[in-house]
């Protein structure tokens, strides 16, 4: 049984420096795995200033559960809106047809969201290996993932069922009434 992921804790300072930080850098969240090198600068730079030892995974984990939060609550993190340029985002066709059709059961299979892959490395990895060994196609972690991310945006991912069934297991942001 997978356990729910929990947000990092930060403090009022940190996090307004969390938000300075993303701001500046002008890249939207969502376009981290695309961009592995930037995350992991930023990553460190965070790290640095804070002398805090966060993972990659826990920094964008904690700025979706706090986006995600309804507009105008408390702590909410306001997207960049349309006054930048937005970042390309993979196509869906950064796989062939069939492939995608094994992705899509994999999907499915394990019941996951397209978020858990951003946020949670062994998952990741966990959906990689089983995608290659169905496949034999190799393709890198983060571009694979920002590629159903985009996928999903475009409504291209099938239902996992997990919304509103009965007896599921919810881990993705469950944990957003929590972040301090």
């Amino acid at each position: 049984m997978k356990k729910r992921r929990m947000s990092i804790r930060l403090s009022p300072d940190e996090d307004s420096l969390l938000r300075t930080l993303h701001r500046q850098s002008g890249v939207p969240d969502g376009q981290f795995p695309q961009r592995p090198k930037f995350w992991r600068r930023f990553t460190d730079v965070w790290n640095e200033a804070t002398d805090r030892s966060d993972s990659p995974e826990d920094l964008l984990h904690y700025i979706m559960t706090r986006r995600k939060r309804p507009r105008g609550r408390p702590g909410r993190w306001e997207p960049f809106g349309d006054d930048y340029k937005p970042l390309k985002c993979p196509e869906p066709d950064v796989l062939s047809e069939e492939h995608w059709a094994i992705a899509d059961q994999l999907y499915v299979e394990l019941g996951i969201s397209a978020d858990s892959l951003l946020v949670d490395a062994a998952t990741r990895q966990d959906f990689l290996k089983r995608f290659v060994a169905r496949t034999g196609e190799h393709v890198p972690d983060l571009l694979f993932v920002a590629a159903i991310v985009a996928r999903r945006k475009g409504g291209l991912l099938p239902k996992t069922g997990r919304a509103g069934s009965e007896g599921g297991e919810d881990i993705g942001f469950g944990d957003i009434d929590m972040v301090g």
